[in-house]
C-alpha cells in the first residue's frame, strides 16, 4: 500500500469514527424512528460494523497511519488528498 493509500485509509477512518459519535450522540436511531422513518434501521448495523472494523483499522495500522499523517502535514502528500 503506497502512503498516499495509507492516507486515505486514515482519513476515511477518522470520518467514519466522527459520523458513528454524531449518529450516537444525537440517538439518530431513536429519533429516525420516531418520525416513521427507517433510515435509522437501515444504518444502525453499518455504523456498528464500519466503527468496529474501522477501529480495528486504526489499532492495526496506528504507527503507518501516523506517519503518513505527518508526512501529509509536511506536504509531502499532494493537497488535493488531505482536503
Amino acid at each position: 500500500m503506497s502512503d498516499e493509500d495509507m492516507y486515505r485509509v486514515y482519513v476515511l477512518t477518522c470520518h467514519f469514527n466522527a459520523l458513528f459519535e454524531i449518529f450516537n450522540k444525537y440517538d439518530m436511531y431513536q429519533s429516525l424512528r420516531a418520525l416513521g422513518s427507517r433510515a435509522g434501521i437501515e444504518m444502525i448495523d453499518h455504523f456498528k460494523d464500519g466503527h468496529f472494523q474501522s477501529s480495528v483499522l486504526r489499532r492495526t495500522y496506528e504507527r503507518a497511519m501516523e506517519a503518513c499523517r505527518r508526512k501529509a502535514a509536511e506536504d509531502s502528500i499532494p493537497a488535493a488528498l488531505t482536503a
